[in-house]
């Protein structure tokens, strides 16, 4: 090495060197495919992460419209995201899933207009 000389005092085999690049290849698909994400992981995380959300703005006790509003998104989202991935749905006819979406949109509004009824 530090004169011109090689680092070991032997030659490394053919067949050694191929394992260890086979090795290292391996090991490097590993972790990317460790860093995909199969969709309903991505599913499951975005309803934690909007669960999660809802609940620390109760623990800090927010209210009032905003978060009335924010709340009933929160849960058309979640609902339609489970509709989706979890049921099934995104494979039927468009007929189904409006029948599901239209459901999920009239009930939420009705909490809205009840919250928002009972403010006046």
């Amino acid at each position: 090495m530090a004169h011109g000389r090689y680092g070991l005092d032997y030659f490394v085999s053919t067949g050694l060197c191929d394992s260890l690049i086979d090795m290292t290849e391996k090991a490097a698909a590993n972790v990317y495919t460790f860093l995909q994400l199969r969709p309903c992981t991505w599913v499951w995380l975005i309803l934690m992460l909007l669960t999660l959300a809802i609940l620390a703005v109760g623990q800090v006790g927010l209210g009032g419209g905003t978060v009335v509003f924010l709340l009933i998104i929160s849960t058309l989202i979640k609902t339609q995201l489970v509709a989706d991935h979890f049921m099934g749905l995104k494979q039927v006819r468009l007929r189904w899933r409006l029948i599901v979406s239209l459901y999920l949109l009239v009930v939420m509004s009705m909490i809205g207009l009840a919250y928002w009824l009972s403010l006046t």
